[in-house]
């Protein structure tokens, strides 16, 4: 799925279950992160976190995997600085159906709907479940700024 599909489908799903309840803002901002876990191939790490402010909506975890790659496993989502937040997605496979360029694959969004403390970071870890045990593929994280 392209950035511009993926924005136009997961955005909306995040956003609308964020604000159950709560008067709509101004604006809403989204701010994505991936991190490549090394040369040579594509697969990174990514976040995806929706909110305004220090408020956060609700994020949503994924993986940029090369054509037709496939992986299994899942993520860890924390905060810092106070953020009290640590969540292990459920494990899954991840894949790329497309034969021709590396794709951003995003899971469920996660809602959140809580306010987090100024200058503090979200992150999500991509934990591929390998014969030899759980392996770490990254590190992606969002500062949230008033």
């Amino acid at each position: 799925m392209n950035r511009s599909v993926l924005r136009r489908v997961l955005v909306p799903v995040l956003v609308a279950g964020a604000l159950i309840g709560v008067s709509a803002p101004d604006a809403f901002a989204t701010a994505e992160r991936c991190d490549y876990a090394g040369s040579g191939h594509h697969f990174a790490t990514c976040l995806n976190v929706v909110g305004q402010g220090v408020h956060v909506g609700g994020i949503g975890p994924g993986v940029v995997l090369d054509p037709g790659e496939s992986k299994y496993g899942h993520h860890e989502v924390w905060g810092d600085q106070g953020a009290r937040l640590h969540i292990n997605t459920p494990a899954r496979s991840w894949v790329n159906p497309r034969r021709w360029r590396a794709t951003e694959v995003w899971g469920e969004g996660i809602p959140i709907n809580r306010n987090f403390p100024d200058g503090s970071r979200i992150c999500s870890s991509f934990w591929e479940h390998a014969p030899g045990g759980p392996v770490r593929r990254g590190i992606a994280c969002v500062t949230v700024v008033r």
